[in-house]
Parts: C-alpha cells; structure tokens; sequence
C-alpha cells in the first residue's frame, strides 16, 4: 500500500482541484461510455444513481447547459454541481498515483 494523503476528511475534501458535477439519464451505461470518450471531459466515473465529472481546464463553456454531449440521445437527463465526497477524493487520488506509477 502507499498513503496517499495525510490529513483530515474535511481538508481533504477542500483540496480536491477541480468542479465537480453529477450528471444522470434513463441510459446510464451509454451515458458514461459517451462521457468517457468526450475530449472535454476529464474524468468520469459511476457513482451510486449518477456519474461524477470533471472537465478539462480548457472548457470553458456553462456545464449546466449541456453543450458537450449530444441531448437530443437522452431523455431527462440532469447535471447538477456537486461537492467532492471523500470516495471522490479517493478516486482522484488514486487515479493521480496511477498516472504517475506509469
């Protein structure tokens, strides 16, 4: 194992880097397949009844309009801004180190 950071839940939480947001439809597993495979996005993952986002530093659009996916593919689908969990930190960091155990 290796410690991936020391410090208390509510620091860690407040030091996750980017905004994050839930997004959710009827056609879950397309949707995150589609997310996934957008350039725009910079993480995506499944996360209880949504997927938790991030989005590249270059996209500098409103996320709550739903401009980088296709709408017309989904009904019903919500995106909302979210607050990182500790799981969400978790995953970023984990996801941080494997990058750079590469």
């Amino acid at each position: 194992g290796k410690i991936l950071s020391i410090d208390t839940p509510k620091e860690i939480i407040r030091q996750y880097p980017d905004p994050l947001y839930a997004i959710r439809s009827e056609h879950m597993i397309h949707l995150l397949s589609e997310l996934r495979s957008n350039n725009k996005i910079k993480s995506a993952y499944s996360f209880g009844d949504s997927h938790h986002i991030t989005f590249h530093p270059e996209y500098d659009e409103d996320p709550l309009q739903l401009n980088f996916i296709d709408k017309d593919k989904y009904k019903q689908i919500e995106i909302r801004p979210i607050t990182a969990s500790i799981e969400d930190c978790f995953i970023h960091l984990m996801s941080k180190e494997s990058v750079h155990a590469s």
